[in-house]
C-alpha cells in the first residue's frame, strides 16, 4: 500500500502543474493583443497619359465648346481627304458631259494666214515680191447619225447622275464612320467615369478594412487583400484613359484633322430608339440609299451604250458652211462662199460594230446584276440595323435591372461587414458585380447610340447637320 502512493506523487504534481502553464501562457485579464497590419505597398495614383504639346496649326473642332456629334460630321465633310476622289470623279463624269454634247452642237472655226515671198532673177532688176492673205470661218452642223451622238450623251449624263450618288455614298459612309467613331469615343470616356467610380469605392473599402483591422476585428488578410483590389482598380482605370485617349486621336483621323489635337467632350446623347415597321424601313432604303441609284444609273449608262454601239456604222449627216477670203491686202478682198452636205457610211467594217455590241451587251448584263446584288445588300443591311435596334432596346432594359440590383448589393455587404455579420470578402465580390453591371450599363448605351446610327446609314438617312457651328 505505502508502494502505490509513492508511484502516484508524480501523477499528482503534474496536475497541480497544469493549472500554472495554462496561466502563463494567456494573458491576463483585462490585457489586449495590438493588431498586427502586414507590410502592404500602397497603390501610387498617377496621372492620365498626355500626348506632348504642339504648336501645329490645324482646324479645332468646335474651340471653346464641347464636341457635338454635329460639329465632328461637319468638321469631317469639310477636312476629310477621302471625299475628294469622290468629288473629281463627279467633275470628271461633268467633264465628259460637255465633251459628248458638243458634237451634237455646231462647230465654229476660224483661221487665218499670211504668206510673203521674193523671187530674184539674174539681173540686179529682175526681183518680184508676192503678199498673200487667207482667211475662212467654217461651220459645221451634224444634222443625222441615227441617234448615235444622243446616245453616247445620254450614257455620260448617266455616269454623272451615277458619279453624282457616289459621292453621295461616300458622304453618307463618311457619317457613318464618323458617328460610330464619336460613339466609341463616349463609350470609353463613360468607361473611364466607370473605372474612377471603382477606385474611388475601393479605395474607400480600404479604408474600412484599415479601421477595422485597427480596432482588432479585421483580418489582416482583410487588408492585403482590400489593397490589392485597389491597385487592379488603378490598373483598369490607367488602361481605360489611354484607350479613350486612343479612340478620341482615330476619331480626329476620321473627322480629317490631326489626331494629337485635344477636344473634350459634352454630356452623352440619350439612346432613344423607336422604330417604324421593317417594311416602310425596306421602302425607304430601296429608294433613298445612293448605291441603289449609283447602280440603276449605271445600268441606265450601259443600256445607251448598247444602242450608241448598234448605230456605230448607221450613215451620218453634216452640212458644212466655209467662207474663204484671200488677196494681196488686210482683210482679203476675194470671198469665197461654200456651202455642203456630207454624208458618212461605212457598211463594212470587219466585226467592229458586232465586237462593240456584244461587249454592252455583256455590260448590261453585268449591271442588272451589281443592280440585284445591290438591292440584296441594301435589305440586308436594313435587316441587321433593325436587329441590332431591337436588341440593344432590350439589353438597356436588362442593364438598368442589373445595375440596381448590383448597387444594392454592395450596400448590404458594406453594411454585413460594418457589424461584423459578414466576410470582406463578400464586399469585393459585390464589387465586381457592380462593376461588371456599370459596364453593361455603358455597353447597352452604346449600342443603342450605334444602333441608331447604323439604322440612318441602311436607310440612306444623314445626319441633319444644319445648324452645327464649326470652324
Amino acid at each position: 500500500m505505502p508502494t502505490n502512493r509513492i508511484a502516484l506523487l508524480p501523477g499528482i504534481a503534474l496536475l497541480c502543474l497544469l493549472p500554472l502553464s495554462a496561466a502563463a501562457s494567456n494573458p491576463p485579464q483585462g490585457t489586449v493583443t495590438p493588431p498586427i497590419f502586414p507590410k502592404v505597398k500602397e497603390t501610387p495614383l498617377l496621372p492620365p497619359v498626355q500626348l506632348p504639346s504642339t504648336s501645329a496649326r490645324r482646324p479645332v473642332p468646335n474651340p471653346g465648346g464641347p464636341l457635338l456629334l454635329t460639329y465632328a460630321i461637319q468638321m469631317a465633310l469639310n477636312h476629310q481627304p477621302l471625299l475628294e476622289e469622290a468629288k473629281q470623279a463627279l467633275l470628271a463624269a461633268h467633264g465628259r458631259v460637255v465633251q459628248t454634247r458638243s458634237g451634237l452642237l455646231p462647230a465654229f472655226s476660224l483661221g487665218a494666214g499670211y504668206n510673203y515671198q521674193s523671187a530674184v532673177s539674174g539681173t540686179l532688176s529682175g526681183s518680184s515680191t508676192t503678199r498673200n492673205f487667207q482667211s475662212q470661218i467654217i461651220l459645221h452642223q451634224l444634222l443625222f447619225d441615227s441617234g448615235h451622238t444622243l446616245g453616247l450623251l445620254q450614257q455620260s449624263d448617266a455616269l454623272q447622275k451615277a458619279a453624282r450618288a457616289a459621292l453621295n455614298a461616300a458622304v453618307l459612309d463618311l457619317e457613318y464612320s464618323v458617328s460610330q467613331a464619336y460613339y466609341i469615343w463616349q463609350q470609353n470616356l463613360q468607361l473611364v467615369q466607370t473605372d474612377t467610380d471603382n477606385l474611388a469605392n475601393r479605395r474607400s473599402q480600404l479604408d474600412l478594412v484599415k479601421a477595422t483591422v485597427k480596432a482588432g476585428t479585421g483580418l489582416p488578410s482583410d487588408l492585403v487583400n482590400a489593397e490589392t483590389a485597389a491597385a487592379q482598380a488603378a490598373q483598369t482605370l490607367s488602361q481605360a484613359q489611354a484607350t479613350a485617349r486612343i479612340s478620341q486621336a482615330l476619331l480626329a483621323q476620321q473627322m480629317g484633322i490631326a489626331p494629337f489635337l485635344s477636344f473634350y467632350s459634352g454630356p452623352p446623347p440619350s439612346p432613344q430608339i423607336t422604330l417604324p415597321p421593317l417594311k416602310t424601313l425596306l421602302q425607304t432604303a430601296l429608294k433613298m440609299r445612293p448605291e441603289m441609284q449609283e447602280a440603276e444609273q449605271v445600268l441606265q449608262a450601259d443600256m445607251h451604250a448598247l444602242s450608241a454601239a448598234r448605230t456605230t456604222n448607221s450613215p451620218s449627216v453634216a452640212a458644212t458652211l466655209q467662207i474663204l477670203g484671200n488677196g494681196d491686202q488686210a482683210p482679203p478682198q476675194n470671198q469665197n462662199f461654200t456651202a455642203g452636205i456630207s454624208i458618212t457610211f461605212t457598211p463594212f467594217d470587219n466585226g467592229s460594230q458586232g465586237g462593240l455590241v456584244e461587249q454592252a451587251e455583256a455590260a448590261v448584263r453585268s449591271a442588272r446584276a451589281a443592280l440585284l446584288a445591290e438591292k440584296l445588300q441594301v435589305q440586308a443591311d436594313v435587316v441587321q440595323a433593325y436587329l441590332a435596334s431591337q436588341s440593344a432596346i432590350q439589353r438597356k432594359q436588362i442593364a438598368e435591372a442589373e445595375l440596381y440590383n448590383a448597387k444594392l448589393g454592395v450596400k448590404i455587404a458594406q453594411g454585413r461587414y460594418q457589424e461584423g455579420l459578414g466576410l470582406f470578402q463578400d464586399i469585393l465580390t459585390a464589387q465586381a458585380a457592380l462593376v461588371t453591371s456599370q459596364t453593361d450599363s455603358v455597353n447597352a448605351a452604346a449600342a443603342a447610340w450605334q444602333a441608331n446610327a447604323q439604322m440612318l446609314h441602311a436607310t440612306g438617312t444623314y445626319f441633319d447637320i444644319t445648324n452645327a457651328a464649326v470652324q
